[in-house]
């Protein structure tokens, strides 16, 4: 996987050191960048199935609310407040999802940015996070990741 920081100062460091030759091979080898660049471009899960008795349904991530450990299990809860059983630990799921709209907030939820309904200062320097669905227990932003956190929500 290629980081875009690095990508970045990769390039602006090419460009101020002048490429030997010409323009017209300096702008193929940055077509040639760009083209494997393509390649390497993380691709992430864009839907789950679960099982229902003896059927499959198949869940679209714009459909998930968040995802919440539970019991040794993984819940996934969409928009709808449904709640559907999967077979991915959340650990293997933070790798699989777009860290741009999905948060590892503890140990027990990774949430969708868009089902943060309100987030409120909570004791010892930590975050409440109000979700939509609502949860039955209160889903916290550790002391250690507040920065991290409003990070994320600020880009």
């Amino acid at each position: 996987p290629v980081k875009q920081l690095e990508l970045n100062a990769a390039l602006d460091k090419f460009q101020s050191l002048g490429a030997e030759g010409s323009n017209k091979e300096t702008v193929l080898r940055l077509e040639q960048i760009e083209q494997l660049l393509q390649l390497h471009k993380t691709r992430y899960k864009s839907r789950f199935i679960t099982r229902i008795g003896d059927q499959i349904k198949q869940i679209d991530i714009t459909e998930v609310a968040y995802f919440k450990a539970e019991d040794n299990e993984v819940l996934l809860v969409t928009e709808n407040n449904k709640r559907y059983f999967i077979n991915h630990a959340l650990d293997q799921l933070a790798e699989m999802i777009d860290p741009s709209i999905f948060f590892r907030a503890n140990r027990s939820y990774l949430v969708h940015i868009s089902s943060i309904k309100k987030i409120s200062k909570y004791f010892n320097s930590r975050l409440h996070l109000e979700l939509e669905p609502v949860t039955r227990e209160p889903v916290l932003i550790s002391r250690v990741k507040v920065t991290e956190f409003l990070n994320w929500i600020d880009k």
